[in-house]
């Protein structure tokens, strides 16, 4: 007896195998009399979870059950006599671990009774090395410290910490680069275009952060010499001037656009200030030259004039579009240099001060690996087996890590991309269809070239045990017409086995493609897009009650039941046809759930709160304390602010408030504010925001939305976060409220 073949998604069932017994064998496993069918890809999961001594390259697609597979090749390992401890399965998310884990833990506990070595691997298998590829660098990072130059007990920071870490770090870089004078230059540059000093430089400075060890490579420590911006201003002069001379047709469109060739002419007569030549070159550069060509032909007697007037034109934007370009390298690589400076010695600090970052992990663990042999050593005697799961969205670095350690440790001193694992020693899964994570550095084109380059024999797991039959042939028809193959982008499309055992077992397959809204609405023809979505909304809303009154089957716990609404989902390509969807379910009395992401810090209920603490931490922001005063949390009507400052003259300030005003709608807010302004020298962020959400009831007004749950989450969400700003060294109110800009400026989406 063997490993379980693999046959469905599910369980094994334990008198098929005989997991640790004497006679055991790693080879491909006969078909159990009694047990469910094979699979058409048996050949390729034997690969898979017998072929120990071979260096494999598995693509798995989706639903083909390729956790079970690793599960059993890990459980085979163990069961030939390889330590838990020395097998490193290395996933994408730590969900994912703590499930693969699971599945261990499962098989060797069914097995434990009579065998030795699954008692073992029990007792270590919370000390085994199956996490994510950060945990995996932390480990290695942990076991040499004073060889990685980090203090023994360091730390890894969290992503608010690292947040925090950086917004401190940056801002005071800002500052330091807008106190010195000789900055002017750069502030120009940076400004003319909407780039901006604070968003674009910040924009820069965090991809330098997320990407450190590139910028070592990739980024010169120089400055560039400053463009010549007299010659510059000359030959705009003369491109300027021969527009100017042309004299288009009375009321023609190029009237305007002459003129202004012509105040830019006489602008530049004389030297410009930096800033002034930046604009005007980005006005010229954006310049056409069109015009009525027949006026232009009755005018001048011909067609050549008209052409020679789109010449000049054309020359004079081409002329600052290549200054401009001049100027923005200048930008580009100054910024560089700075910003390299202050992204490094940043890196170096916080190895330092032993105070990691995600990716410093990666960095510091490669380093490790590829510069200390004798370090190397003792992982490649350590970590005999490494299986990298979800290898299509994982960081290039992990390839790099993976095949120096599985290498043979004494011919490390080469390019690691010559290197090739010791046999059986490295398996990599994964599927080209399925990455997504491009952000995080994953390298397609590495993926596909992966194979060739360690030497992996090619397993194909393409079985699908989660989708009916009906769901896979659609899949198949549409995906291989749109999933063509490209060099070193995509792979051509895999096919997928309809593989699932249910309603087919029993002669009633079910489930299939239906495709709702394909043709127009007549009566809709020309209507706005609010009124489509509701349209939409209702006819999902009525397919929905159609399913639950028509018990359409669906196959749960090992038999076809009728469908509930929590077998239903409604996937929303945005958040913008969700309103009408909930009216629409909510009319049907179809009960739901919203799990959606939203902007946390653009939402109404959380900028109100934060406009009320602008106001209290800054009275003379004037501008924050209206907007604050009209947001629900305050309720005052433009009625009341009218009264406020014309009938009653009153200023924008809670000092002085007249007795007999005081009930006024104004002044009790402006009283709440000064309240919150007395609390700010002595509560940090989350304190303050708590105290607002209770004195203001904003936990009650919720009540009144549909959404209220969600709102209560953001609310609860903002203010745990603003705890963890604090808790990882964030300090003021005015900073917090600068951070909590940032987080709503740059989109992002919390779920």
């Amino acid at each position: 007896t063997t490993a379980l073949p693999l046959t469905t998604a599910g369980p094994p069932m334990a008198d098929q195998l005989d997991l640790f017994g004497t006679n055991a064998s790693a080879s491909a496993t006969p078909k159990v009399p009694g047990s469910l069918p094979l699979p058409p890809d048996q050949a390729h999961r034997d690969l898979v979870t017998g072929a120990l001594g071979t260096t494999l390259f598995v693509e798995a697609g989706a639903g083909s059950g390729k956790t079970t597979a690793l599960v059993d090749r890990v459980v085979n390992l163990v069961r030939v006599g390889v330590p838990i401890g020395s097998i490193a399965a290395i996933t994408f998310t730590e969900k994912a671990a703590a499930e693969l884990r699971h599945r261990i833990r499962e098989r060797l506990d069914a097995a434990a009774g009579g065998a030795p070595l699954a008692v073992a691997a029990l007792a270590d298998l919370d000390q085994a090395p199956i996490g994510t590829l950060h945990a995996f660098a932390r480990r290695l990072l942990n076991d040499f410290p004073v060889e990685a130059q980090l203090p023994p007990r360091f730390e890894v920071l969290d992503e608010v910490q690292s947040a925090v870490a950086f917004h401190e770090r940056f801002t005071d870089f800002l500052e330091t680069l807008l106190d010195d004078a000789s900055s002017v230059r750069l502030v120009e540059l940076c400004q003319y275009d909407n780039f901006g000093v604070e968003k674009g430089v910040r924009r820069m400075a965090e991809d330098f952060q997320a990407n450190w060890d590139l910028v070592l490579e990739r980024v010169s420590p120089d400055l560039p010499p400053t463009t010549d911006e007299a010659a510059i201003q000359r030959e705009l002069a003369i491109a300027c001037e021969a527009v100017a001379r042309f004299q288009p047709p009375p009321t023609d469109t190029q009237e305007k656009v002459c003129r202004e060739f012509s105040d830019h002419a006489l602008l530049l007569a004389n030297p410009l200030p930096f800033g002034e030549l930046l604009r005007v070159l980005s006005i010229v550069a954006g310049a056409k030259g069109a015009g009525n060509a027949v006026n232009w032909k009755k005018l001048h007697g011909s067609s050549e004039v008209h052409t020679a007037y789109k010449v000049a034109v054309a020359h004079a934007a081409a002329a600052a579009t290549k200054s401009l370009k001049s100027c923005n390298d200048e930008r580009r690589l100054t910024l560089g240099a700075l910003l390299r400076d202050f992204t490094l010695s940043s890196a170096r600090q916080r190895q330092l001060d032993g105070e990691l970052e995600f990716h410093d992990l990666l960095v510091l663990a490669r380093r490790l690996v590829a510069q200390r042999a004798e370090v190397r050593t003792q992982m490649h005697r350590h970590y005999t087996h490494l299986l990298l799961d979800e290898f299509q969205d994982t960081d290039p670095i992990q390839l790099e890590l993976a095949v120096r350690i599985t290498a043979d440790p004494n011919q490390n001193d080469v390019d690691w991309r010559l290197l090739r694992p010791l046999p059986g020693r490295l398996t990599v899964v994964g599927d080209p269809k399925q990455s997504i994570y491009r952000f995080r550095r994953a390298d397609i084109a590495q993926f596909l070239g992966a194979r060739e380059q360690i030497g992996a024999e090619r397993a194909a797991l393409s079985a699908n045990f989660r989708s009916a039959a009906p769901i896979i042939d659609w899949v198949n028809a549409t995906m291989a017409r749109l999933i063509q193959p490209e060099a070193d982008v995509q792979p051509a499309y895999e096919p997928l086995i309809a593989a699932r055992m249910g309603a087919a077992a029993i002669g009633n397959e079910h489930g299939t493609v239906t495709v709702l809204g394909a043709e127009a609405h007549g009566d809709l023809q020309g209507a706005v897009a609010e009124a489509l979505r509701e349209r939409e909304a209702a006819e999902v809303a009525e397919v929905v009650v159609q399913a639950i009154a028509e018990r359409w089957p669906v196959w749960r716990d090992g038999a076809l039941h009728p469908c509930r609404p929590g077998d239903i989902a409604i996937l929303l390509p945005s958040r913008l046809s969700l309103p009408a969807l909930q009216v629409a379910l909510a009319a049907k009395a179809v009960p739901y759930r919203a799990e959606n992401s939203s902007l946390v810090y653009a939402a109404p209920e959380v900028r109100a709160l934060m406009l009320a603490l602008r106001a209290a931490d800054d009275p003379t922001d004037e501008l924050a304390l209206v907007s604050a005063l009209r947001t629900p949390l305050f309720g005052c009507s433009d009625r009341h602010l009218y009264e406020w400052k014309v009938t009653h003259g009153q200023r924008w300030r809670w000092r002085d408030i007249a007795p007999e005003l005081r009930q006024h709608p104004v002044a009790s807010a402006l009283l709440c504010l000064q309240q919150a302004a007395a609390r700010i020298p002595y509560s940090t962020p989350s304190q303050l925001l708590s105290w607002l959400v209770q004195e203001r009831c904003v936990m009650e007004l919720a009540l009144a939305q549909r959404d209220s749950r969600d709102v209560w989450r953001r609310v609860r969400f903002v203010i745990d976060q603003a705890r963890a700003w604090s808790e990882a060294g964030g300090h003021g109110v005015r900073r917090y409220l600068l951070w909590t800009r940032l987080q709503g400026d740059e989109g992002r989406f919390v779920a």
